[in-house]
């Protein structure tokens, strides 16, 4: 077999069929390295003002290297009503690394809306340990069945490690 080369790094390790591979550290920057997914049906709906509640679909990957990035994604439908502000808040593992204070808003009539619980992030976890995001909401005011996630439709997280 003649060697191979990628971004001048060599192809020395095989496949069991015979397919060169590269060690994901030599892979190129910005390379996607692995993509993870979650899904979730239960819904998740605040019962006190200004608490977060977790979110299901929860996702967890495990870095090749300190230097990758993991780009998240999440998305689920709900339903607002009488909440005022909505939130949705992202932590890896128990740390908040990026709230939205007022991803939805709904004001003070009875009528639900759709709200689409959709966030993405960029992060840079700096570690090769297991990393788990979740997603939560919140709500400013209103009753407890003012704010819903997934009500309506399965919520999917989606986590992408890509080479620094």
């Amino acid at each position: 077999m003649a060697l191979t080369k990628l971004n001048n790094q060599s192809l020395s390790a095989v496949t069991s069929a015979g397919i060169p591979t590269l060690a994901s550290a030599n892979m190129p920057s910005g390379t996607v390295l692995q993509v993870k997914q979650a899904t979730g049906t239960t819904v998740a709906q605040p019962s006190s003002n200004n608490t977060f509640v977790d979110c299901t679909a929860a996702v967890t990957i495990t870095p090749s290297s300190s230097n990758s990035k993991i780009l998240l994604m999440h998305t689920a439908g709900g339903l607002l009503s009488n909440v005022g502000d909505a939130s949705i808040r992202l932590l890896r593992d128990s740390t908040v690394i990026v709230t939205s204070t007022r991803h939805g808003y709904k004001d003070s009539n009875s009528d639900y809306s759709a709200i689409n619980w959709a966030n993405q992030y960029l992060d840079s976890p700096s570690t090769t340990s297991a990393v788990t995001y979740k997603w939560q909401i919140a709500k400013q005011t209103g009753g407890s069945t003012g704010l819903r996630h997934s009500d309506t439709a399965t919520a999917v997280s989606i986590a992408m490690e890509i080479a620094g």
